[in-house]
């Protein structure tokens, strides 16, 4: 007979492994519905350096509390001559929102208030 502690642990378990498939599943589906990929170099769609060119480091996704999930992207600033500079910028999908036409490739309508 198990114990109540034993119960437990494997519930614990179970939950642990749920959360991973979970973040799993919430990158691929982050990368399959964001416009942008790895690598791209694009102008900046966030509230900060707006208009500059990026290169995009990594696709992520985040949580909002009224948006849902959406996702995310990090970018590394590029210098006027060309070189990559120091600062990161990042956006999500909302952000990019007043830009809709440019980010609606995947996904045909952002759950996003207007």
């Amino acid at each position: 007979m198990r114990t109540k502690l034993e119960e437990i642990k494997e519930l614990d378990a179970k939950i642990e492994s749920l959360h991973e498939s979970r973040k799993l599943l919430l990158s691929e589906w982050a990368a399959e519905a964001c416009p942008y990929a790895v690598g791209d170099i694009v102008e900046v769609r966030g509230y900060s350096h707006i208009g500059k060119k990026c290169r995009i480091d990594r696709v992520g996704w985040t949580h909002g509390y009224s948006e849902g999930y959406q996702w995310k992207v990090i970018g590394t600033l590029i210098l006027k001559d060309g070189s990559l500079g120091k600062i990161t910028v990042d956006w999500t999908e909302c952000q990019a929102k007043e830009n809709y036409e440019q980010t609606k490739r995947r996904r045909p309508q952002l759950g996003c208030s207007e």
